[in-house]
């Protein structure tokens, strides 16, 4: 009785949960035509510019410099950073 009592609980959340799943995706298809009309391409080449942005203020130099303070032995200078992103991430 308790199986079946949780195994009910667990099909209604799969379906609360696949539904909430199909309506994202219609949003985000509603989203993707939205920002392919020609009127709107600009407005999705600002978002990705100030997107960039944003990415590039995330990037944090003090740390970055702390570690390079503690890591590089004495009398070693760095004459040259210039980090990149790779798959979302900051190498």
């Amino acid at each position: 009785m308790l199986c079946e009592n949780w195994n009910e609980r667990l099909r209604a959340e799969t379906v609360a949960t696949n539904a909430k799943i199909a309506d994202l995706q219609d949003q985000r298809a509603d989203l993707e035509r939205f920002f392919l009309q020609p009127a709107n391409a600009k407005l999705h080449d600002r978002a990705a510019f100030l997107n960039s942005l944003i990415d590039e203020r995330s990037f944090d130099w003090t740390q970055m410099f702390m570690d390079l303070e503690r890591i590089l032995p004495g009398g070693v200078r760095v004459v040259s950073i210039e980090p990149g992103r790779s798959r979302g991430a900051w190498k």
